[in-house]
This record gives structure tokens, C-alpha cells and sequence, in this order.
């Protein structure tokens, strides 16, 4: 007998099979990475200052905004309003078996407004990043945002819209202190934040 799943129950069944996976050590490298190729790339302008990163609709080279400013970006055609506010870098799961286990993640909330043009296939993991003093890079974690209930979910963005929910990384608390968190339009940060 089929019985069609629900969102969540679906959600349930892929976080207590990656977290298996994850126990039986078959599953490595889910969110961030501190190897010495993740770290940024950094563009030369052929007009402007050699090494200045190339970064279309972002703040001047160096500036983010403050956490809960909203953010006018384009990502690919589309014009969002992004807004980020309350980073938290140890925030302790929601959803089981994550909770159960005390488990505890970097997090921020993000709110993703659409302003203009097609609609936007979201997917937290490849729409945004922590970067690190150190330029260390975590994209949004699959596997941390299983853990908790308001994570945001993947999905496709209309005209008019938003999207909201938390945002989770799999970096140390220490590396949260002073990082910037981005908004990508491919590899490229449109917006970024001050943590």
C-alpha cells in the first residue's frame, strides 16, 4: 500500500538517514570545508584596483552591511530584497535525532523578498556562505538544516513572494566571531552581511 508522505515526514526520513550515514562515517565533507581550495577566489578588474574582488551589485570592496539591513541584490535576472539578522553561533537543534544528541549549529535567519523579474529556484546551499577571518568558506549544510524545524526550504521563489528561515552552517562557533555571510549570484557574492 502507498501512502503519500508529507513535507515534514519526508524531511524526518532524509535527516535520520544522512544522520545514520553520517554515524557509520560513509557520508564526509557535508557543509563547510577548510581546505586551502575552497578559499575565496579573488578577481582582478582590468579597469579598477589589481585584486579588488569582482562583485556586481555588492557594497564597495571590504563593506557589508549590518545584520537586519536588507539588501537589494540580482541573482541571475531576478532583483530580491534579502535581509539577514540573527546570527547565533551555537544554536542548538530542533528536530530529532539532532536535538537528542545536543548537537549545536551555527545559524542565521534570512528573508528573501522577490522584487523583479523571473522567478528564483532557491537552494540555501548554493545561494549562500559564511566566510571566515581566515577566508575560510561554509555554504548553507544540508545535513545541519535538517535540524531544525524553521530551516530554510529549497523552493521556488514567484513574483512578489518571500521566503524566510534559518540559515545553517557547519563552522565552529570561534570562526562565526567576525565573519561575513554572502549572498551568491553563482561563485560570485552580490550581498554580504557583517556577523
Amino acid at each position: 500500500m502507498n501512502v503519500p508522505l508529507s513535507a515534514v515526514s519526508v524531511r524526518r526520513l532524509a535527516a535520520v538517514s544522512l544522520a545514520g550515514l553520517v554515524g557509520l562515517g560513509l557520508l564526509s565533507g557535508c557543509g563547510g570545508s577548510d581546505s586551502k581550495s575552497d578559499k575565496p577566489e579573488v578577481k582582478t578588474s582590468t579597469t579598477g584596483t589589481p585584486g579588488a574582488a569582482s562583485t556586481t551589485g555588492a557594497p564597495a570592496a571590504g563593506s557589508a552591511a549590518k545584520l537586519g539591513s536588507p539588501v537589494e541584490v540580482t541573482v541571475g535576472s531576478t532583483k530580491l530584497k534579502v535581509t539577514v539578522s540573527d546570527v547565533k553561533p551555537e544554536n542548538p537543534a530542533t528536530e530529532e535525532p539532532f536535538k537528542t544528541r545536543g548537537k549545536k549549529y551555527a545559524t542565521a535567519k534570512v528573508e528573501i523578498e522577490h522584487v523583479g523579474g523571473p522567478a528564483l529556484e532557491v537552494e540555501a546551499n548554493t545561494l549562500f556562505r559564511l566566510v571566515t577571518k581566515d577566508a575560510r568558506q561554509f555554504k548553507a549544510d544540508l545535513l545541519g538544516g535538517l535540524a531544525f524545524a524553521g530551516a530554510l526550504e529549497d523552493g521556488t521563489l514567484e513574483p512578489g513572494k518571500k521566503l524566510a528561515g534559518l540559515l545553517v552552517f557547519g563552522a565552529e562557533p570561534a570562526q562565526v566571531t567576525g565573519a561575513r555571510l554572502q549572498i551568491l549570484d553563482k561563485e560570485n557574492a552580490v550581498g554580504t552581511w557583517a556577523v
